[in-house]
């Protein structure tokens, strides 16, 4: 599977029974500072269902606090899969991510999904980090195609997904479909308010997973 679900909502007993009612189609559950300002960091790994956890914080500090925190987040959520980092820090921070664990994928985020660059200044950023050693991106569906026409071996994570049930791009400016994204070349996709806004959470989770795998 390679559905990330976004749990863009404060995680309680209900978005509880939405994750565990939705598992059959995910692979991974994404959280961020919300969870993170809810929640002591040593009790999310306990009360999270028991999934791999996308951390989206977007790390940007100096590299021995992006060390410390990367380290920490790791020991203190056992389940701890991806973690991100902001694309255009210094050299020694994207450096110092990707050496302070052995376990945990280190995320690039060249661009928010409620902003716009140009594809050229996005590629830049890309090789940058590229370079660097960073071979994780989170990369909008319009430039799916030319980073993986750029870059070898990477893994593509698509956020801004859109279906039919759900066509509303809200804040997000770089959007695009399941089927689409599988067609560029996507490795996963990034949905939240699709599935959490649904009227039928599961029924259109199962949509957009049958939308990304049989496309």
């Amino acid at each position: 599977m390679s559905i990330i679900f976004s749990l863009d909502i404060p995680f309680d007993d209900k978005s509880a029974k939405l994750i565990n009612s939705i598992k059959p189609f995910i692979s991974v559950l994404k959280i961020n500072h919300l969870h993170l300002s809810q929640e002591l960091v040593s009790q999310i790994g306990k009360k999270l269902p028991f999934l791999p956890i996308f951390l989206d914080v977007k790390l940007y500090d100096i590299p021995n606090t992006t060390k410390l925190a990367i380290q920490n987040y790791e020991k203190n959520i056992p389940n701890l899969k991806y973690i991100t980092i902001h694309g255009n820090v210094d050299k020694d921070i994207i450096e110092t991510a990707l050496s302070s664990t052995k376990n945990i994928n280190i995320i690039s985020v060249i661009q928010l999904t409620s902003t716009n660059i140009s594809h050229n200044k996005f590629l830049a950023i890309a090789k940058y980090n590229y370079d660097l050693g960073i071979r994780n991106f989170i990369v909008p569906a319009p430039m799916i195609q030319t980073m993986k026409k750029n870059f070898a071996s990477i893994t593509i994570f698509t956020p801004g997904i859109r279906d039919s049930n759900y066509l509303t791009s809200d804040d997000q400016k770089t959007v695009g479909t399941p089927a689409l994204a599988k067609k560029y070349g996507a490795n996963f996709i990034i949905v939240g308010r699709p599935i959490y806004k649904a009227n039928d959470p599961i029924l259109a989770t199962k949509k957009i997973y049958q939308d990304f795998h049989e496309s």
